[in-house]
């Protein structure tokens, strides 16, 4: 039962960062839109051969591109900030994979945020492993197969939030300033040639790819790897249908595909509040 336990949190963990977090997602209109991906043609990537245990090379050297460049070059490439502003609510649905020595299992994630109103909920569903997790303002709450219902602590939130899934490059840049990004590097991400940003004060590397100017994928140096792929135009914007976490100390990896989003739909606000005990 420890075991089980283990594996499934660390899918939790890794559904988080994969899905929720990096998921470069926003809309050009104020309507409702859902999207099915087989409705877009993907954009054309460098293919990702990757190993559980093999982390990123690394080959860096100074680059010539100033960090308001990046900034600029990334926010226009995902569909302009226009475009990211204009989201309001999102709700989105995906299944999931999760390979580790405990065992493999598959799930779905549903998730729905109002961006507006500060209002977010996430339920992971691997069959013998239910997850839920909410917040509204400053308070939030979780339960799961395996831990009663109660509340988010103070660390825990802010890592829920920023789950949001617009492009993290701009959501940093509007509330924090270009400032809370240091100087960038020229490096490889899976083959790709890219561009790393790292953030001041957080161990998050970013691989912004030259030419598409999207996120390639992200590291946290000996513990994870994440990489998206699968770009597909949306309403005008780019968005990640495919992600692949790789979780170094766990020897586990976890795939995901977005099968179904939604933009600027109408939510409950019954269906972010903490559930009766």
């Amino acid at each position: 039962m420890q075991k089980f336990t283990i594996n499934k949190f660390l899918a939790s963990l890794a559904i988080l960062f994969a899905v929720a977090v990096f998921m470069i997602g926003c809309t050009n209109t104020e309507s409702p839109n859902t999207e099915s991906p087989n409705t877009e043609s993907p954009n054309t990537e460098s293919p990702n051969t990757e190993s559980p245990n093999t982390e990123s090379p690394n080959t860096e050297s100074p680059t010539t591109s100033n960090i308001e460049n990046i900034i600029d070059e990334h926010i226009e490439a995902v569909g302009g900030a226009s475009a990211i502003q204009k989201i309001k609510t999102i709700r989105k649905f995906n299944t999931t994979t999760s390979f580790a020595p405990t065992g493999n299992d598959t799930g779905t994630v549903e998730s729905m945020f109002d961006l507006i109103a500060d209002r977010g909920r996430i339920d992971l569903d691997m069959g013998l492993y239910k997850e839920s997790k909410g917040w509204i303002g400053q308070k939030g709450w979780k339960l799961s197969s395996f831990e009663p219902l109660r509340d988010l602590t103070a660390e825990e939130l802010p890592i829920e939030k920023i789950a949001a899934p617009v492009s993290i490059i701009f959501t940093l840049k509007d509330q924090l300033g270009r400032s809370v990004f240091l100087p960038p590097v020229a490096s490889q991400f899976d083959g790709q040639d890219c561009i790393k940003v790292k953030i001041v004060g957080s161990p998050l590397e970013l691989y912004v790819n030259n030419k598409t100017k999207l996120v390639a994928g992200i590291e946290i140096p000996h513990l994870m790897k994440i990489t998206l792929s699968n770009y597909k135009k949306v309403s005008g914007v780019q968005i990640s249908y495919k992600s692949k976490v790789e979780i170094f100390v766990a020897n586990s990896t976890f795939t995901s595909e977005l099968k179904k989003i939604e933009f600027n739909g109408k939510i409950n606000a019954d269906e972010f509040s903490k559930p009766d005990n």
